[in-house]
């Protein structure tokens, strides 16, 4: 990102909130459904309403982790992840590694196929990895066997 230029004791610009499809996602990641930890939270910030309202800045600070058109991104990765374990009858979270890297094969032959680069396989880690993170979830792409199909994928698909 370009560096802004400002003068002694002016502030820079306000940097735009998040769009709200990000919103959505780091919200759906962090509800109280998800139980654990964020079931914990949302009812402390229940009780609160100061901690409600932190809450909400809360997610949108989250919400800022990643650029806005990167979240946005991992937002459809994240949705054609849960869809493909949809279909077959799972679950997406916890992740399942082994199910998570047929899904993987399943979109690497889909990348060689339309002759894309390794970056069709490894944004879907990176997505999932993310939500796995707001979720309070093990990392799949710390899994070596994961590691592993994304370096096939690099050797497959790099040019």
């Amino acid at each position: 990102m370009k560096a802004q230029n400002v003068g002694f004791g002016e502030r820079p610009k306000e940097r735009a909130s998040a769009p709200v499809k990000v919103k959505k996602l780091v919200g759906k990641a962090c509800a109280p459904e998800q139980g654990g930890f964020w079931g914990d939270f949302h009812t402390a910030a229940q009780l609160d309403p100061e901690l409600a309202d932190l809450k909400e800045r809360m997610l949108g600070t989250l919400a800022s982790a990643r650029a806005p058109k990167t979240l946005q991104k991992y937002g459809s990765l994240v949705r054609d992840w849960e869809s493909f374990v949809e279909e077959k009858g799972y679950g997406a979270w916890p992740v399942d590694v082994a199910l998570f890297l047929l899904f993987l094969q399943s979109r690497l032959e889909r990348a060689e196929d339309l002759g894309l680069r390794e970056s069709a396989v490894t944004h879907y880690v990176y997505a999932v990895d993310f939500v796995a993170k707001l979720r309070g979830d093990p990392q799949v792409g710390l899994e070596p066997r994961v590691d592993l199909m994304l370096a096939a994928a690099k050797r497959l698909l790099g040019r």
